[in-house]
């Protein structure tokens, strides 16, 4: 199957975090629902590019690497891509200090955040992941990179509770996409 050039174009009326809902869900949806460096590799190499003549398709694991580029379609100037960066602070472009943080305390992320999982047990556990909807009753469809070989990008389904992911990670909070620096729709 031959995977056309990745487009997105902003849509008047929408909120950012919708933006950012849907620009993750058509490029999954365009690449047939999974894409890496093994899966249409030429897609994905194109997409998480953002722009930079430089190839970092083969970094494990993407999670961070897919959330930039989907920030990075939807608008927001990103900076240059850095083998061995940080997650937060790094490939998702912001900290937990940034205006746009809310941690987690029984309240419920919405779609379109960049939510934030970590181990309690091991720090360096971590994952992030975009909520792209709403399936109600504290479960969410995801859009996330770094499963598979570690650069598979793909829908996912979670629930917020003790743990949020088959991993036993927990819910340290998330990013407010509509309070990350993305231009206005028009």
């Amino acid at each position: 199957m031959s995977i056309p050039h990745f487009s997105f174009e902003l849509a008047s009326g929408e909120t950012l975090a919708e933006r950012v809902a849907r620009c993750a869900t058509e490029v999954l949806t365009t690449a047939g629902g999974v894409m890496s460096n093994l899966v249409q590799h030429d897609y994905y190499k194109e997409f998480i590019s953002c722009g930079e003549d430089k190839d970092i398709s083969a970094v494990r694991t993407s999670c961070g690497i897919f959330v930039r580029a989907v920030l990075y379609h939807c608008g927001l100037k990103v900076p240059p891509a850095k083998i061995g960066q940080a997650l937060i602070g790094g490939w998702v472009p912001f900290g937990m200090n940034h205006p746009s943080w809310i941690k987690y305390n029984k309240n419920q992320p919405t779609v379109g955040s960049i939510c934030f999982v970590q181990s309690k047990t091991s720090p360096n556990n971590c994952h992030v992941l975009l909520i792209v909807e709403d399936l109600g009753n504290g479960t969410f469809r995801t859009a996330e990179g770094g499963s598979g070989d570690g650069t598979q990008c793909s829908f996912s389904q979670r629930t917020v509770g003790p743990t949020f992911d088959k991993y036993g990670r927990n819910l340290i909070g998330w990013f407010d996409t509509n309070k990350v620096g993305l231009p206005d729709s028009p």
